[in-house]
Order: C-alpha cells, then sequence, then structure tokens
C-alpha cells in the first residue's frame, strides 16, 4: 500500500512543481463555477494558511486530507498540512477525516469539476 501512496505523492508533487497551461485553464474553470461566498472562504484560507487560492484549490483536488496524508504533508509541507488541519476536523473514521461543515460545499464543489 505504501508503494501505491508513494506512486500518488509523486504526482502530486509533479502537479505542485510543473505549472502547465492546462492547470492554468482547469483553475480558472474552477474558478468560475464557485460563488462569491465560495471565493470569500478561499481567500480568507489563503490569509489563514499561507498558500495562494490556486494552491488551496491543487490541495483540494489532488490531496484528500486523511490522517495519513496529513502526516506526510507534517514532514514533506508544513504549510499544506497547516491547510488541511483548518478544513478537517478528526472523528472515528479510521482513515479518513470529515471536511467541516463550512467547507464542505466548497470541497464538492472544486472536486466535482
Amino acid at each position: 500500500m505504501r508503494i501505491e501512496l508513494a506512486v500518488v505523492d509523486m504526482a502530486v508533487k509533479e502537479i505542485f512543481e510543473k505549472e502547465s497551461p492546462q492547470s492554468i485553464e482547469s483553475i480558472e474553470n474552477i474558478m468560475k463555477y464557485l460563488s462569491r461566498d465560495d471565493t470569500e472562504l478561499l481567500n480568507s484560507l489563503s490569509k489563514k494558511t499561507g498558500l495562494t487560492v490556486e494552491q488551496i484549490i491543487k490541495l483540494i483536488k489532488y490531496e484528500n486530507g486523511s490522517p495519513g496524508a496529513i502526516a506526510r504533508m507534517k514532514e514533506e509541507n508544513p504549510t499544506a498540512a497547516k491547510f488541511w488541519e483548518e478544513i478537517v476536523v478528526r472523528s472515528n473514521l479510521g482513515p479518513y477525516n470529515e471536511i467541516k461543515s463550512e467547507y464542505l460545499s466548497l470541497v464538492e464543489k472544486i472536486r466535482n469539476c
């Protein structure tokens, strides 16, 4: 299982390191579907975490925020870990975290674009 995660981790890392025109277009398309409240929430998260709105969108789109992923991010990218700790609530869901209700709609919109 760790091998699979390593492959996924590398794919996510490549997405963050390589900005392609398709990636930029994808973010622009996602932004078109977000409401004003969603945009304000993204800006608020950006201020709290130090990440750009684009980085937040990529984290939501390509990472899962599970306890294991957050633990990995604490070593590799503490800012990303801080972001996930902000939007998830710990619960007894085993390997999963629950998205806080105020962020759930935003996360669903971004992941479904």
